[in-house]
């Protein structure tokens, strides 16, 4: 619609979402339902692990910010650049984390 205020968009936006909510409202009152029952049993976590996992995480990237001397942002893929490199590894630490904790419950 050109030349629409944005009032009107948003006004039939939000009309648009509640109608899509009473679409569906049969589905959605088992989200208020279920809320009142006890929680499950959370699983075990091991917190002192995985707060190792996030310090190293914070260490990492602040060595990484450090070496480039500032907060890194590639500005698409420089695969010269090692720092390019840094923050895809960043998702191994989550990843030893997890093996780590599963190997410890056997």
């Amino acid at each position: 619609m050109p030349g629409c205020p944005p009032e009107r968009v948003t006004l039939l936006m939000t009309l648009a979402i509640a109608a899509l909510l009473a679409w569906d409202a049969r589905r959605l009152r088992g989200l208020w339902s279920s809320a009142a029952s006890p929680p499950a049993a959370a699983p075990d976590v091991d917190e002192r692990l995985w707060g190792s996992c996030g310090a190293a995480i914070l260490a990492y990237y602040g060595a990484v910010c450090a070496l480039s001397g500032g907060v890194y942002r590639p500005r698409g893929a420089e695969l010269d650049n090692p720092l390019f490199y840094s923050l895809p590894l960043l998702l191994v630490f989550p990843a030893v984390t997890y093996l780590l904790e599963r190997r410890a419950r056997r």
